[in-house]
């Protein structure tokens, strides 16, 4: 679904997003998580980590973004809203449950399916909450989010000596 913003002055002001969603994605990730289980045997010293392979995507909403254009003088400022972690998917297939103990300094690693499945939701929320709260992952989402949008709107304007300036706005 094609969505096109524009100002109502000169300088023409459009962006396009081409996802089902109407949100355009600025930054892809594929990484791993390692959550630490709740159930962890206390008694023998030893921990419990399941390890987490995912992909997502960070976005934004064109509809929210707000142009204001000043032709005299060539500028466009754009407000966009922060990038969001919205878009992901966690691997559990190929998932693995780590075991450290005393009694195995280097750990034991087995298939970790079937405890992955028990935990999907809970597990999914952590992921999200991790990544969320990740300030690398935040500032280069900011940053490709910015690059795009910039890109876009030089694209669509053929004025030489436009200048841009893009501003962030949370929008929660």
């Amino acid at each position: 679904a094609f969505e096109q913003y524009r100002t109502k002055n000169d300088i023409l002001t459009e962006i396009s997003s081409d996802n089902e969603g109407g949100r355009l994605n600025v930054l892809s990730i594929s990484d791993e998580v390692f959550i630490i289980q709740e159930n962890a045997d206390s008694e023998n010293d030893s921990s419990v980590w399941l390890r987490v392979p995912f992909e997502g995507s960070f976005s934004i909403d064109p509809g929210t973004c707000e142009f204001i254009t000043d032709s005299q003088r060539n500028v466009i400022k754009a407000r966009i809203p922060r990038p969001e972690f919205a878009e992901f998917t966690a691997d559990y297939e190929h998932s693995s449950l780590v075991t450290f103990s005393k009694a195995s300094p280097e750990g034991i690693s087995a298939n970790g399916e079937s405890a992955a499945r028990q935990q999907i939701q809970e597990n999914d929320i952590r992921i999200q909450e991790y990544i969320s709260s990740n300030k690398k992952y935040c500032e280069n989402a900011s940053a490709a989010a910015e690059k795009t949008v910039r890109q876009i709107l030089l694209a669509l304007n053929t004025y030489e000596n436009i200048r841009i300036e893009i501003e962030f706005f949370d929008s929660q």
